[in-house]
This record gives C-alpha cells, structure tokens and sequence, in this order.
C-alpha cells in the first residue's frame, strides 16, 4: 500500500503529467530527495514512470 505522500505524488503527477520534479515538489512543498525517495517506490510498483523529454525529466503514470 501506498503511503500518504506517494498517493499526493501520484495524483499530482495523474492530474498534471508529464510533469517534471520541481513543480511537484513545489506543489508538494517537499524537497527533491524525499520526491525521489518516494518516487522510487511508485516507479518499482509500475504505477509512475520518468522519462526524458528534450533535456528534462519528466514523470507520468505508467501505462502497461
């Protein structure tokens, strides 16, 4: 199950996606490492994804 600030990322990035890590850590009002660090657990069970768009990360739903 998903805590609390991983469910805030993934609508975030559901309702707004792509969308890079800065907005949504300001939007969140969090800092970048704990965005990563609650990420990484969104991205091990497939339900977000990042993915390079021109120069910039960007991150997405997972779509299988």
């Amino acid at each position: 199950s998903l805590t609390p600030m991983q469910q805030n990322i993934l609508e975030v990035i559901r309702g707004q996606g792509p969308i890079d890590a800065a907005r949504i850590c300001s939007q969140l009002q969090i800092s970048e490492e704990e965005f990563r660090r609650e990420f990484a657990t969104l991205r091990h069970m497939e339900l977000a994804r990042g993915f390079k768009q021109d120069e910039q990360v960007c991150y997405t739903v997972f779509v299988s």
